[in-house]
């Protein structure tokens, strides 16, 4: 394996185990309840349900990037057309979910709830 094939394969890894993390500190913070209009300022106090919303949001940013730099580099590395736009569609998919867990987060809910 050469080097290029090996950091992508690095890159893709981080991004496959930070969304992960990511889904399992969202399954938390959306259980415990994250402490309302903090979005997306650190909370002011010091409680489980803020540390699981420092780690939620931690994980966001590392998956976000490591998302980012590996359709970056598929693109770069001329990576098969179709891992290409399965990465870019990860990342229209995270923007949507960064969006909808803004929302929640703020408590303006109303329409997802109809």
């Amino acid at each position: 394996m050469s080097h290029a094939e090996r950091r992508f394969t690095n890159l893709l890894t981080t991004a496959v185990v930070a969304t992960y993390v990511l889904l399992l500190f969202g399954a938390v913070v959306a259980a415990r309840g994250e402490p309302a209009g903090t979005w997306p300022l650190l909370v002011p106090e010091v409680s489980i349900e803020a540390i699981a919303a420092i780690a939620h949001r931690t994980a966001a940013v590392v998956a976000g990037v490591a998302l980012f730099v590996a359709a970056l580099q598929a693109h770069r590395t001329k990576q098969p057309l179709a891992v290409r736009w399965l990465l870019f569609g990860a990342i229209a998919g995270f923007v949507g979910q960064v969006g909808i867990g803004a929302a929640v987060a703020l408590g303006d809910t109303g329409w997802l709830t109809g």
